[in-house]
C-alpha cells in the first residue's frame, strides 16, 4: 500500500514538473518572439531615422534621382563634400538595409518603406555605371567581394545589373 502511494506521489510531482517545463518554454518562446519584433521594430526606426535627418543621404538621394552625369570626371575630387562620399553614404546604407533584409533582421513588410529609394536608385544610368565599375574594381583591384555587394546582388535579382 505504501509503495502504490509513492507511486502516485511520484507520479504527481512528475506530471508537475513536466507542466512547469512546458509552461516555462512556451512563455520563452512568447518573450523571444516578442524580442525580435521589438528589435525590429528598432531597426527600421533607426534606419528611418538616418534616412530622414542625414543630410548627406539626403543629398545623395537628390543626386541620384534628379541629376545625370554625376559618375563623371569630378567625382572622384574628395573633400568633405564630396559627390562620391555622398553617394558611397548612400550605397552603404541601402547596402544596410537590404542586407538585414536577407537576413530576417526587418521584415519584409518593413522593406517596403526603403524599397522605392532603392529601385529609384537603380533607375539613373550612372548608378549602374559606378556599381559595376566598383564590382570590377573589387574583384580584379582588391580581390573582394565590393562594400556594395548585396546592393549589386539585389540589382541583378531584379533584372537592373546584367
Amino acid at each position: 500500500m505504501a509503495n502504490e502511494v509513492f507511486n502516485v506521489f511520484y507520479l504527481i510531482v512528475v506530471s508537475i514538473e513536466a507542466i512547469v517545463v512546458i509552461v516555462t518554454l512556451i512563455l520563452g518562446f512568447i518573450t523571444y518572439f516578442k524580442n525580435k519584433r521589438s528589435e525590429r521594430q528598432d531597426n527600421v526606426t533607426k534606419l528611418c531615422n538616418e534616412f530622414i535627418t542625414n543630410d548627406d543621404l539626403h543629398d545623395a538621394v537628390h543626386i541620384v534621382e534628379f541629376e545625370s552625369n554625376w559618375f563623371g570626371d569630378d567625382f572622384y575630387n574628395g573633400g568633405k563634400d564630396s559627390t562620391e562620399k555622398k553617394i558611397d553614404k548612400l550605397f552603404m546604407f541601402l547596402n544596410h538595409i537590404i542586407y538585414l533584409k536577407n537576413n530576417k533582421r526587418i521584415s519584409d513588410e518593413d522593406f517596403k518603406l526603403f524599397e522605392y529609394k532603392i529601385k529609384a536608385v537603380f533607375q539613373n544610368p550612372d548608378t549602374i555605371e559606378y556599381l559595376s565599375f566598383i564590382e570590377s574594381f573589387s574583384k580584379i583591384g582588391r580581390r573582394a567581394p565590393s562594400s556594395f555587394q548585396q546592393l549589386i546582388e539585389y540589382g541583378r535579382k531584379n533584372n537592373y545589373l546584367e
